[in-house]
C-alpha cells in the first residue's frame, strides 16, 4: 500500500475525479487511509520529530479550524479554499510514509515515477498536451486542462509555453522534478544496472523540468546550484591549487569551445524558440508574472488595519474570496500570520533537519529553491506539490542514515547477532 501511494503521488497524482470542484485522487485517498488512520501515530512522528514542531503544528491546527468555523458562521466559507487549508494542514504528515518500506523499492519508485512524468512531458511537446490527454489518469476527470490556475493556459495549448505532464501544472510538474533530480544525483548505487537506471532518470529530469516552464523553481534552483558550486570552488584559503586551477580553466574553456559554435550556428532557431520566449523573453517583459500589482494591493490592505481589525486579521486572515493572489502574500492575507508562520517553520525545520547531514546539502538546495517557489506561486495549495516537499525530503534522510548504518556494519567485527540489516 505505501508502494502505492508514493507511485501515484509522484507519478500520477491527478489520477481521480472532480467533485464539486475538488479533486478527489487515488493519491490522496491512499494518503488519507494510510497517513490519517492513525491520528496518535501521526501526532506521535510530530512529536518525535521536535517538541517545538509538535507545538507549532498543534498552534496550525487549532487556527485553522477557527478559520474555518469563523467564516462559517459569517457564511463566508468557501469549500474551495477550505480543502486548500485542509491540504497545506495534512501535507506535513507525508513524511511518515517512507519509513514504512525499503529503499530499493523508494529508489525505483522515485526513478520510474521521473522517467513517467518527463517522457509524457516529452510526448506532449511533440503531439499536443489535449491530444494525448487521458481524463481520470493525466488529469482529473470532470475538470479541464484549458483553464487556470490548474490548466495549461487561457488559450489553445499551441500556444503553451507549459507542458504540465501528469501533474495538470507545470509548476507542481516542475517541483517534483527538481527533488527528484536532486536527490537521485546524490543517491549511491550499488550496480551497474541501478547506475544506468538513475543516469536515465537524471538525463530525463533535466529535460522534463526545462518543459515544465515553470519559472518559480528552475530559476531559484539554478541560483541555489551556483551558490553551491561557488562555496565549493572558491578556495577556502587565499591562494588557489595549481591542480585545481587548471582543471576549472580547462573545463571552462571546454564548454566554451562547445557551446559558443553552437550557437553561433543555431541562434536562429534558439530565439524562435518557446523555451526561449519562456525563459527569456516573457520574464525580461514581465518579470513577476502580474503579481506585484496584486501583493502591492494585499500589503495596503494590511497597513490599512485599525486595532481590532488588526487582532482578528492576525488570527484569522480576510475572509474567503476578498483577495485572489498568490505566494506567501496572498498566503499571509488569506489566513493570517498565524498559519503562514506555521507552515514556513515546518518546511524551514524540515529544512534544517536535511541540512545536517552533509552528504544531503546538494538536495538541501533544492529544498530551498520549493520554498522559493512556495513564496512566489500558490503550488503549495494543490496536492501533491507541498507533499512532495516533505515525502522525498524525508526519502532522502532515510536513504543516508540506512548508507550510514550499512558502513557502520561493514567496519564492525562480523558477528551473528540476529539483526536484520535494512535493505539498501
Amino acid at each position: 500500500m505505501p508502494q502505492l501511494l508514493e507511485f501515484f503521488t509522484f507519478a500520477l497524482p491527478k489520477a481521480g475525479v472532480t467533485v464539486g470542484g475538488i479533486g478527489i485522487t487515488v493519491s490522496l485517498l491512499l494518503f488519507f487511509f494510510l497517513g490519517l488512520k492513525e491520528p496518535l501515530k501521526a501526532l506521535t512522528a510530530i512529536w518525535n520529530w521536535g517538541k517545538d514542531v509538535f507545538l507549532v503544528y498543534l498552534v496550525f491546527a487549532f487556527v485553522s479550524l477557527m478559520i474555518v468555523v469563523k467564516n462559517f458562521y459569517d457564511h463566508t466559507l468557501v469549500p474551495f479554499n477550505v480543502a486548500q487549508l485542509f491540504i497545506i494542514l495534512i501535507s506535513p504528515i507525508a513524511f511518515m510514509i517512507p519509513k514504512t518500506f525499503n529503499l530499493n523499492q523508494q529508489f525505483g519508485i522515485l526513478n520510474l515515477s521521473a522517467l513517467i512524468v518527463s517522457g509524457y512531458a516529452i510526448l506532449q511537446r511533440i503531439f499536443g498536451i489535449t491530444s494525448i490527454a487521458v481524463a481520470g489518469v493525466s488529469y482529473t476527470l470532470g475538470s479541464s486542462l484549458e483553464e487556470k490556475p490548474i490548466g495549461f493556459s487561457k488559450g489553445s495549448e499551441n500556444i503553451s509555453n507549459k507542458m504540465p505532464s501528469t501533474y495538470q501544472n507545470g509548476n507542481g510538474m516542475g517541483i517534483f522534478l527538481a527533488l527528484a533530480l536532486m536527490l537521485l544525483l546524490a543517491w549511491p548505487t550499488a550496480t551497474k544496472c541501478q547506475f544506468r537506471f538513475k543516469l536515465t532518470g537524471i538525463v530525463f529530469s533535466v529535460v522534463g523540468l526545462f518543459l515544465s516552464g515553470s519559472r518559480s523553481i528552475l530559476f531559484p534552483l539554478l541560483l541555489m546550484l551556483l551558490i553551491l558550486g561557488l562555496y565549493h570552488i572558491i578556495p577556502k584559503r587565499r591562494y588557489v591549487n595549481r591542480k585545481n586551477f587548471i582543471i576549472i580553466v580547462t573545463v571552462i574553456a571546454l564548454l566554451l569551445l562547445v557551446f559558443i559554435p553552437f550557437l553561433v550556428n543555431n541562434w536562429q532557431v534558439i530565439i524562435n524558440s518557446k523555451l526561449y520566449d519562456r525563459y527569456i523573453i516573457q520574464t525580461l517583459q514581465n518579470p513577476s508574472s502580474d503579481r506585484s500589482g496584486t501583493w502591492y494591493k494585499m500589503l495596503t490592505y494590511i497597513g490599512s488595519l485599525n486595532g481590532s481589525q488588526a487582532l482578528q486579521f492576525f488570527v484569522f486572515g480576510t475572509p474567503n474570496g476578498q483577495f485572489n493572489g498568490e505566494g506567501i502574500i496572498a498566503l499571509l492575507v488569506e489566513y493570517g500570520p498565524v498559519v503562514t508562520f506555521s507552515l514556513f517553520y515546518l518546511l524551514f525545520r524540515f529544512w534544517g533537519r536535511v541540512w545536517q547531514r552533509e552528504k544531503l546539502h546538494l538536495f538541501s538546495f533544492s529544498m530551498l529553491a520549493v520554498i522559493f517557489a512556495f513564496c512566489i506561486d500558490q503550488s503549495f495549495y494543490y496536492p501533491p506539490s507541498l507533499m512532495n516537499y516533505f515525502l522525498i525530503s524525508e526519502i532522502a534522510i532515510e536513504c543516508f542514515e540506512a548508507q550510514g548504518e550499512v558502513k557502520k556494519s561493514e567496519e564492525a567485527p562480523t558477528h551473528d547477532n540476529g539483526i536484520n540489516k535494512k535493505n539498501f
